[in-house]
Order: C-alpha cells, then structure tokens, then sequence
C-alpha cells in the first residue's frame, strides 16, 4: 500500500518557481515545474542521476531544459530539492501536521535512495509532535522504513498510552510481529515497574530515607487508636494506610500502562490523601512526605524500564 503524495501538507513555494534559474526541470505529478542545477540532485540522488541520463524527446527545441517527470506531487519535491541543496537544512518541518506527509517523503527517499530524506524523516518523527503526540502510528513507520532508533523512541513513548488505540493508516504498514513485539515490550516494562515495587521498595535508601520515615511506621504519630497501620503486600511489613493505597493503586496500573510518570500522578495522590482524611496528622503527612518520595520512585522506575530492550527486525 503507498503513500499518496498529494495528502502531503502544502508549502509556499520557493526560488525553485522560477524558470531563470537551473538548468533542468523536476515537473511533478500535479504539473508543477520544479527549476533546479541537475548535477546538485543527482549528487543526492543515484536514481535521479540515471533518470538525467535518459534521452529526451527528439522534437525537444534547441536550448530547452531537459524534463524530468516524476510520480510524486510538488509538495513532496519543495521538501526534497531543498534537502539536496542543503542536507542539513530542516525544511519544512513547521508546516507538517501530519504523518502522511513524513511518509510520503520517505517512499521518495527510499524509491530515489535519497539518504537526505530519510534522515530528514527520521529527525521529523522524533520531534516530540509526533513521537510523543501519535507513538503508535510513528512506531508503526520506525518499523516499516527500519529506523530502529524511531521505533525505539516511539515504543517508550507508548507506555503513556492505552494499548486499545484508534486506527490509523500507518498501522497497516509493518507485519503484525511488529506489533506483537510491541505488546510483548510494554508486558516487560509493566513487569519490570511492578517488581520494583515488590523488591525495590525494601532498598536501604528507601529505609534511610527522611521521606519514606512516617510512611513505614507502625503507628500514627498522633497515636490515635482509630488510625491503625496495615501489612504493605509489597514488603510484608506494617506500613501507613495511605502509603498502601498508593502502591496498590500504582501497581494495579501498571499492568496496562507502565509509565514511570504514573507515580507521581495526582489522581494516585488524591486516593492516598483521601483514604487518610480520618486522621489529620496523618493527612497532613502524606500530602507533604508522598511527592518526595514519589519522585525518587518514578526516578528508579525511569532505570528499570530503560532496561527494557524492545526487538526489532534490522
């Protein structure tokens, strides 16, 4: 299934308009005319090179540029010529909105071996827009376009995000397998996140920590009898009720949506400041001593999930 060129979001056309200059001439699918030096795209482009070399018509007049027709629309050539001129030239990105476009400039870089345009696709779809905003559609193309560092970036950036996600085009292009890799991923992080609660928690810095002090102990520090500690299921010690909560609360989560940020997640610490409300001192303790330790948390979480490898096909 290919792109089609023409979803591509429009640019404002550029110097490249202007019959003046160059002495070839790109005319795309949409019959635009593209002005460009040959030898500057070609160098770009060992495809587009063969395509100069072909013979144009007979009945060509003396003095003409030669022609060269190509399948994709204008708005995919005003991002490539750009990049042949300038390799390190970003063009474009502020006008793109949508991944089609990145797309389509990827089945131009891939069917004109332009490496430019792969590397400008590459560094399009890790800009947060779209790595963080729309991950499964750009793991999607990381896997099919085999830029392993794209699907990498784009599979953690998933772990935010309910697996049950809407459709999209881009979901079609790689094997099933990859997405099964996907899931089989984010298992292993909810995994690696849920043992960290079950062994981490004990840790000594833990233990030490001024932080974690009132939510480990015993007894309330108001002493009140109507406050009692519960059995924390993740050290099989007494612990606060409230610092209880919270761990359950996280670790049920995880098990569809191991992201380390949920530990610092204000829902979690309403459920942990809502199930102290009974005991004022130990409302106050919480609310003050949880969003210190729960940075530390999610800190350890962010180590154990980078740890995580995701297998992709080279």
């Amino acid at each position: 299934m290919s792109s089609d060129s023409s979803t591509v979001s429009p640019t404002p056309p550029g110097p490249y308009r202007n019959p003046q200059i160059g002495d070839t001439i790109i005319r795309t699918s949409d019959q635009a005319e593209l002005h460009i030096y040959g030898v500057i795209v070609a160098a770009a482009s060992p495809i587009f090179a063969e395509m100069l070399s072909l013979p144009q018509p007979a009945a060509k007049p003396p003095g003409c540029k030669p022609t060269v027709d190509v399948s994709e629309s204008s708005a995919v050539w005003d991002i490539l010529v750009p990049l042949c001129y300038a390799p390190g030239h970003r063009s474009a990105v502020d006008d793109l909105d949508d991944l089609a476009s990145v797309r389509a400039v990827l089945d131009a870089g891939v069917k004109y071996e332009m490496t430019v345009a792969m590397e400008w696709a590459r560094h399009v779809l890790l800009l947060p827009g779209f790595a963080k905003e729309r991950p499964f559609g750009v793991y999607a193309l990381g896997c099919k376009y085999k830029l392993s560092d794209v699907a990498r970036v784009a599979a953690r950036n998933t772990l935010r995000c309910s697996i049950y996600l809407d459709y999209t085009e881009e979901l079609e292009l790689p094997p099933f397998r990859a997405f099964h890799r996907l899931l089989e991923y984010r298992k292993a992080c909810g995994a690696a996140a849920s043992g960290l609660l079950t062994s981490s928690i004990n840790r000594d810095r833990y233990s030490r920590s001024k932080e974690l002090g009132y939510l480990r102990d015993e007894t309330c520090i108001s002493r009140e009898s109507r406050c009692p500690s519960v059995t924390n299921p993740f050290s099989g010690r007494s612990s606060r009720p409230a610092f209880v909560d919270y761990l359950k609360a996280l670790h049920d989560r995880f098990e569809y949506l191991p992201d380390p940020d949920l530990a610092c997640s204000g829902p979690l610490f309403e459920t942990a400041i809502g199930s102290s409300s009974g005991c004022s001192s130990c409302a106050l303790s919480i609310s003050r001593e949880l969003p210190k330790i729960s940075q530390a948390l999610r800190a350890d979480l962010e180590r154990v999930i980078k740890e995580v490898v995701l297998e992709l096909e080279e």
